[in-house]
């Protein structure tokens, strides 16, 4: 985020939170205690790594769930998730896409 403008936030839940910063045009994602920051091309590769998980993926065992470990392509530092995290991540980032849809709509003619 840059220090220009305010983020927008654009959907919240009681696990995570998603804004979007208007000077720099990034998005924080905020889940339980990891942030991250995507570009919106960085958000859709995030998005489809989301959905390609298979089973096979949930192969990290951690206080007795399985859970698939997401890295950046150049990143020692990941997020271990369950599939509920999962399906969470997924809602919360769909949600806040489309209320940031209907900002660009409601603030382009203006």
């Amino acid at each position: 985020m840059c220090k220009t403008q305010s983020p927008i936030n654009l959907n919240e839940t009681d696990d995570g939170q998603m804004s979007w910063c208007p000077g720099c045009e990034s998005y924080s994602l905020v889940y339980r205690s990891a942030c991250v920051s995507f570009y919106r091309h960085e958000l859709d590769q995030f998005v489809e790594t989301l959905n390609a998980l298979t089973p096979d993926n949930f192969c990290y065992d951690f206080k007795d769930q399985p859970h698939a470990i997401i890295r950046g392509s150049s990143s020692y530092v990941g997020l271990c998730l369950n599939r509920n995290d999962v399906y969470a991540l997924r809602s919360l980032i769909r949600g806040a896409l489309t209320v940031h849809e209907a900002y660009k709509i409601l603030h382009s003619n203006s």
